[in-house]
């Protein structure tokens, strides 16, 4: 029992971490709402996105878990002078809508499946597909379920390189439920929102004040529920074992500081580079490339390095 106690305590930096992202559910008034437009993709699905610029590419950009499309404000300026800017909030996240929930463990495959879907309804093409944390874990499912659909991964972060025990995914999902989230206290929204920083940002402080909001918004248990499903899904499907069945030049961006991958406390002799040399090494076509001085959310807190790191690659593509 102390044993169990101790493992759950010490999750709830991880689970607090990778959530504390979050701005409000669909149906709260969204500080970005000018910006947005919603597509139907499906029956049940509706998929907010915003697009920023012109060219004949076009980087379509998919948030993390618990994150939305406004995780993307210091990169879409600098990348929407050259190419075609494509941000969306995953379905029960921000601004998009989500009628029904699919099983936990067809989370990954579900969030692949719309992303699919919002290329094909928007007539996207020469897609570069940018994902960061899990957003990079359902980047990659999506390029291995339809490879034409997309011409090059630019992977953040991902999640889905670091695979996890039957027994290690039993104790996380313990900790990751609906009811945690709704739980959670400024104290801790705030605590496990720097774990995602070497040094909290200035402006992040807008993004704490959107997650405070979200609880007392009417969809904040429905969204609580996307995110403990986000966790179960993502532990189900490791993109590990298929990462030589990518067919598309990748280019892999880790924050050197990053606190949250590897898991800290259940792999405490795994390193960052250890994690990242897995996709590197596992994915054909794939290039790496550790930023300094940047934690879990690289591309926020050190924008400019990433953006040149874009920009060098897609202009590779050509």
């Amino acid at each position: 029992m102390k044993r169990m106690r101790w493992l759950r305590d010490g999750f709830v930096w991880l689970v607090v971490g990778i959530t504390a992202s979050a701005s409000q559910a669909q149906d709260c008034p969204l500080l970005y709402v000018s910006r947005v437009q919603t597509i139907r993709v499906s029956d049940s699905v509706t998929i907010a996105y915003a697009e920023q610029g012109n060219g004949p590419i076009a980087l379509l950009f998919v948030h993390g878990l618990g994150g939305n499309l406004t995780n993307w404000r210091h990169n879409l300026d600098t990348l929407s002078a050259t190419y075609r800017c494509v941000v969306i909030d995953l379905p029960g996240y921000g601004m998009s809508g989500l009628r029904t929930y699919h099983p936990a463990t067809d989370q990954m495959s579900f969030y692949a499946d719309q992303v699919i879907a919002f290329v094909h309804k928007r007539s996207l093409s020469k897609v570069v597909l940018v994902g960061h944390s899990m957003g990079g874990q359902v980047a990659m499912l999506a390029a291995l379920r339809q490879p034409q659909a997309f011409r090059g991964l630019v992977l953040i972060n991902p999640a889905g390189l670091e695979t996890f025990t039957e027994q290690e995914g039993t104790l996380l999902t313990q900790v990751a439920t609906p009811q945690f989230f709704q739980k959670q206290t400024e104290t801790a929204i705030r605590w496990g929102y720097a774990q995602n920083f070497t040094g909290l940002p200035a402006d992040a402080e807008t993004l704490v004040q959107d997650r405070l909001r979200l609880r007392d918004c009417p969809g904040f248990t429905a969204y609580c529920q996307t995110v403990a499903q986000g966790v179960v899904g993502m532990l189900a499907h490791p993109v590990r074992a298929q990462l030589g069945q990518i067919q598309q030049p990748t280019l892999i961006l880790f924050g050197k500081d990053d606190k949250l991958i590897p898991n800290r406390l259940l792999h405490p002799a795994l390193t960052t580079r250890a994690v990242a040399d897995i996709g590197d090494t596992g994915i054909p076509d794939s290039r790496l490339i550790m930023i300094p001085q940047a934690g879990h959310m690289a591309m926020y807190e050190q924008a400019g390095a990433v953006n040149k790191a874009i920009q060098t690659f897609v202009r590779e593509l050509n």
